[in-house]
């Protein structure tokens, strides 16, 4: 396999996919994290896009009170942070998608744990993210919902208004003593550069 920073690459890549096609087989093309499909030559509108989630927990008796809640903002993944390129998004950049209130159960899933990979070595873990104000948070395991008391709310619906939901008595059954997560979810840019696209020779 030629190296992807080469003019090699896809040559070889253009000859696959034109003999594909010859034969009528679909060339499926793996689009990791803007990693490699982005480089220093791809503009930030034209670049791929990240799922960010935005998360908080709330119990029963807080939601039942005040039935309007302001959504999290978004949760960065540590690899747009320090000194990549791929930070280069601003706030105009980043478009809310919904949110999704649900009740919790209780139960936790398998913890989060570091893996070793035969081409990268060990690999992250992927439970580490920069909130807003820049601090970092660590997600010991992931949390189970309920997906028969939950709702999800369309960023175009009426009951999102200036960064706040508000739900309806019938969007979810909440209950003093449970707790509830609530999701933000947005759309976030991985940036007009891969990460190492400054070391790459011009194709």
């Amino acid at each position: 396999m030629a190296n992807i920073y080469t003019k090699e690459f896809y040559e070889l890549l253009d000859a696959a996919v034109t003999e594909a096609e010859k034969k009528g087989i679909t060339v499926d093309l793996n689009m990791g994290s803007g990693w490699n499909a982005n480089s220093q030559f791809v503009k930030l509108e034209d670049s791929m896009g990240n799922m960010a989630l935005g998360r908080k927990t709330l119990g029963g008796s807080v939601l039942d009170a005040s039935p309007t809640v302001h959504d999290p903002k978004p949760e960065k993944s540590i690899f747009y942070d320090g000194n990549t390129k791929k930070d280069e998004w601003s706030k105009e950049d980043v478009w809310q998608q919904g949110v999704l209130v649900a009740e919790l159960t209780g139960e936790k899933g398998k913890k989060y744990e570091t893996k070793t990979s035969p081409m990268a070595g060990i690999t992250s873990a992927y439970n580490e993210f920069i909130d807003a104000d820049g601090k970092k948070i660590t997600y010991e395991s992931p949390v189970q919902i309920s997906t028969t008391n939950s709702v999800f709310v369309d960023a175009g619906d009426a009951r999102i208004q200036n960064g706040n939901l508000t739900l309806n008595k019938n969007d979810i059954t909440v209950t003093s003593g449970k707790q509830y997560e609530v999701i933000a979810m947005y759309y976030l840019p991985t940036g007009a550069r891969g990460i190492d696209s400054e070391k790459r020779p011009g194709l």
